[in-house]
Protein backbone atom coordinates (compact mmCIF):
# COMPACT_ATOMS: atom_id res chain seq x y z
CA UNK A 1 0.00 0.00 0.00
CA UNK A 2 1.44 3.39 -0.68
CA UNK A 3 1.47 5.90 1.99
CA UNK A 4 -1.05 8.93 1.18
CA UNK A 5 1.50 11.51 0.79
CA UNK A 6 3.03 9.60 -2.02
CA UNK A 7 -0.06 8.84 -3.75
CA UNK A 8 -0.67 11.71 -6.24
CA UNK A 9 3.36 13.08 -6.53
CA UNK A 10 3.30 14.59 -9.85
CA UNK A 11 0.35 16.11 -9.41
CA UNK A 12 0.60 17.29 -6.10
CA UNK A 13 4.38 18.84 -6.88
CA UNK A 14 2.46 20.82 -9.91
CA UNK A 15 -0.26 22.11 -7.34
CA UNK A 16 2.11 23.20 -4.93
CA UNK A 17 2.67 27.08 -5.54
CA UNK A 18 6.32 28.17 -4.66
CA UNK A 19 5.45 32.35 -2.93
CA UNK A 20 9.24 33.69 -3.07
CA UNK A 21 8.86 37.14 -4.85
CA UNK A 22 12.38 36.96 -6.06
CA UNK A 23 12.32 33.76 -7.83
CA UNK A 24 11.97 33.80 -11.32
CA UNK A 25 8.76 32.11 -13.49
CA UNK A 26 11.86 29.85 -14.25
CA UNK A 27 13.33 28.94 -11.29
CA UNK A 28 9.62 28.67 -10.03
CA UNK A 29 9.01 26.34 -12.64
CA UNK A 30 12.30 24.01 -11.75
CA UNK A 31 11.75 23.63 -8.09
CA UNK A 32 8.01 22.59 -8.95
CA UNK A 33 9.80 20.19 -11.66
CA UNK A 34 12.35 19.04 -8.74
CA UNK A 35 9.81 18.49 -6.09
CA UNK A 36 8.02 16.41 -8.62
CA UNK A 37 11.01 13.90 -9.49
CA UNK A 38 11.75 14.14 -5.95
CA UNK A 39 8.43 12.69 -5.17
CA UNK A 40 7.94 10.11 -8.37
CA UNK A 41 11.68 8.72 -7.13
CA UNK A 42 10.77 8.61 -3.50
CA UNK A 43 7.72 6.65 -4.50
CA UNK A 44 9.34 4.32 -6.77
CA UNK A 45 12.24 3.66 -4.05
CA UNK A 46 9.18 2.93 -1.57
CA UNK A 47 7.27 0.51 -3.73
CA UNK A 48 11.03 -0.81 -4.60
CA UNK A 49 11.35 -1.60 -0.90
CA UNK A 50 8.24 -3.10 -0.76
CA UNK A 51 8.53 -5.80 -3.32
CA UNK A 52 11.86 -6.50 -1.93
CA UNK A 53 10.72 -6.76 1.17
CA UNK A 54 7.63 -8.95 -0.30
CA UNK A 55 10.59 -11.53 -2.24
CA UNK A 56 12.41 -11.79 0.95
CA UNK A 57 9.46 -13.28 2.89
CA UNK A 58 8.90 -15.59 0.38
CA UNK A 59 12.31 -16.51 0.08
CA UNK A 60 12.14 -17.44 3.68
CA UNK A 61 9.50 -19.27 3.64
CA UNK A 62 10.51 -21.64 0.93
CA UNK A 63 14.01 -21.76 2.39
CA UNK A 64 12.12 -23.39 5.81
CA UNK A 65 9.66 -25.34 3.86
CA UNK A 66 13.24 -26.79 2.13
CA UNK A 67 14.54 -26.98 5.74
CA UNK A 68 11.00 -28.93 7.08
CA UNK A 69 11.13 -31.49 3.97
CA UNK A 70 15.21 -32.32 4.56
CA UNK A 71 14.64 -32.49 8.27
CA UNK A 72 11.22 -34.73 7.33
CA UNK A 73 13.39 -36.91 4.63
CA UNK A 74 16.01 -37.47 6.97
CA UNK A 75 14.03 -38.56 10.17
CA UNK A 76 12.32 -41.46 7.49
CA UNK A 77 15.84 -42.59 6.19
CA UNK A 78 16.33 -43.20 9.89
CA UNK A 79 13.34 -44.68 10.47
CA UNK A 80 14.25 -46.78 7.80
CA UNK A 81 17.68 -47.84 8.70
CA UNK A 82 16.62 -48.48 12.94
CA UNK A 83 13.83 -51.43 11.06
CA UNK A 84 16.64 -52.48 9.02
CA UNK A 85 18.81 -52.85 11.60
CA UNK A 86 16.51 -54.66 13.63
CA UNK A 87 14.68 -57.17 11.39
CA UNK A 88 18.27 -58.12 10.19
CA UNK A 89 19.19 -58.81 14.12
CA UNK A 90 16.57 -60.98 14.36
CA UNK A 91 16.71 -63.06 11.14
CA UNK A 92 20.90 -63.67 12.98
CA UNK A 93 18.99 -64.31 16.41
CA UNK A 94 16.52 -66.70 15.37
CA UNK A 95 18.34 -68.60 12.37
CA UNK A 96 21.62 -68.66 15.10
CA UNK A 97 19.01 -69.73 18.18
CA UNK A 98 17.63 -72.55 15.63
CA UNK A 99 20.67 -73.82 14.05
CA UNK A 100 22.04 -74.43 16.95
CA UNK A 101 18.74 -75.96 18.69
CA UNK A 102 18.41 -77.89 15.22
CA UNK A 103 21.75 -79.24 16.06
CA UNK A 104 21.48 -80.05 19.14
CA UNK A 105 18.48 -82.22 18.78
CA UNK A 106 19.93 -84.37 16.22
CA UNK A 107 21.10 -88.06 17.53
CA UNK A 108 24.29 -88.64 17.29
CA UNK A 109 25.72 -91.82 15.55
Amino acid sequence: MIPPWMNESFTEALRTEMHDPEMSETERELGVLQRAIDFTLKRRLWEKKAYLRQRQTELKRLEDERTALLNRVERDVFIVFCIFYFACHLVFLFSFYFGVSFISQKPLK
